[in-house]
């Protein structure tokens, strides 16, 4: 069970290249924050047509971007740092939603968007508020982390709030039994590599009055299932009505 201390699950004890020790709330994280907040409020203020109007002149650049931003973490840091399979391959949460948005932006599919709403609202904004981080800035892990975090969130926020367009009402809980049916498939994984994908074997870095309440492993996940249950319902609360008819991109994908 972590104590008062901070802790940093496995998943990014490699050295970072430039920057000193991230500070959890610090005035860099602060920052960050600030720069995102601008960025996903903007998205989701955006013109409620503005991916809809052109798809294949806006919808495909965007999951190219997605894309790239998630190659070039592993081309220009991973794989020269040394790949590890117990630390690098795309299993986290957050990689799984990058790759499904980009699936979503290229051949949107109405059960996936209502999939992507909860886990990359809920992923990306854990993520932005409490880091896996290590290195500060101006480090290629800060910029990656709050640039992919960031980019992948103002891109679901605008689909969502910027058009409109909210999951069905039934979806919270679907997405909630893909989440726990990903987090058993990883367990086995985790296990044979050593691996702490989906945090499993130990929740990341938090701050010490959290880190007090928090069972030990595996016990802590029973805590961290109810708590994204509860997460996913609040975000049905507030999202937008499901639209009557599908999306026109999602009608020619049907």
């Amino acid at each position: 069970m972590p104590g008062p201390e901070w802790r940093v699950a496995p998943s990014h004890q490699v050295a970072m290249a430039s920057g000193g020790s991230f500070s959890l709330f610090g005035i860099s994280h602060f920052a960050a924050l600030a720069v995102v907040g601008v960025v996903v409020l903007a998205a989701a203020m955006g013109r409620r047509n503005l991916l809809a109007q052109a798809p294949p002149a806006l919808r495909w650049p965007l999951g190219a971007l997605v894309l790239a931003q998630f190659a070039a973490w592993y081309a220009v840091y991973r794989i020269p740092q040394g790949f590890s399979p117990a630390r690098d391959l795309p299993l986290q949460l957050c990689d799984i939603n990058q790759l499904l948005l980009v699936a979503y932006l290229w051949r949107p599919r109405a059960g996936l968007f209502d999939l992507l709403y909860y886990w990359v609202l809920s992923a990306s904004s854990l993520a932005l508020l409490l880091p896996d981080l290590e290195q500060d800035f101006p480090s290629v892990a800060y910029a990656s982390l709050f640039g992919s975090h960031g980019l992948t969130l103002a891109i679901l926020v605008h689909l969502a709030f910027g058009r409109g367009r909210g999951p069905v009402p039934a979806s919270a809980g679907r997405a909630w039994a893909w989440l726990l049916g990903y987090g058993i498939v990883l367990v086995p994984v985790d296990l044979l590599l050593g691996a702490n994908y989906l945090y499993l074997l130990e929740l990341p870095a938090l701050p010490g009055p959290l880190a007090a309440l928090v069972p030990p492993a595996p016990w802590h996940w029973l805590l961290v299932a109810a708590f994204m249950y509860l997460l996913f319902r609040g975000m049905q609360a507030i999202a937008p009505p499901a639209p009557l008819d599908p999306d026109p991109d999602e009608k020619r994908q049907a």
